[in-house]
């Protein structure tokens, strides 16, 4: 099995939805996501999955939270954006982009600092 993983980095907010029985203040993190993805079989190139591909992907994306917190779009306005929930998010909708007969979304990991990170995979 070959596997790869892509890391980007987001200056983001967010606020968690009943934080220990309140909303929690929207604060920002310099986050680090983490995708995976795997395949028995690489392409005519020798590759996985085209790096690019997926940053063009992850850019789609983030096009909603663009300049504003994630508590401000769907499906966070009403979802609690917690790591786990952003790392489910971004996993569901890289998955549905970029998923073929050959490559798959193993692992999607949203990290708030070193010490602080959510995956999620199916």
């Amino acid at each position: 099995m070959f596997e790869v993983k892509v890391v980007r980095y987001v200056q983001a907010a967010h606020g968690l939805r009943n934080y220990r029985g309140e909303d929690e203040p929207i604060h920002e993190h310099h986050w680090r996501i983490e995708v995976e993805a795997a395949s028995q079989v690489l392409d005519e190139s020798g590759c996985c999955i085209d790096f690019h591909e997926v940053d063009r992907a992850f850019d789609r994306a983030m096009l909603p939270f663009k300049e504003k917190s994630f508590n401000d779009a769907p499906p966070f306005d009403e979802l609690s954006p917690s790591a786990e929930n952003i790392a489910k998010y971004l996993f569901e909708v890289l998955s549905e982009e970029l998923t073929t007969d050959r490559v798959q979304i193993t692992r999607v990991t949203a990290c708030e600092d070193d010490a602080h990170r959510a995956s999620y995979s199916e």
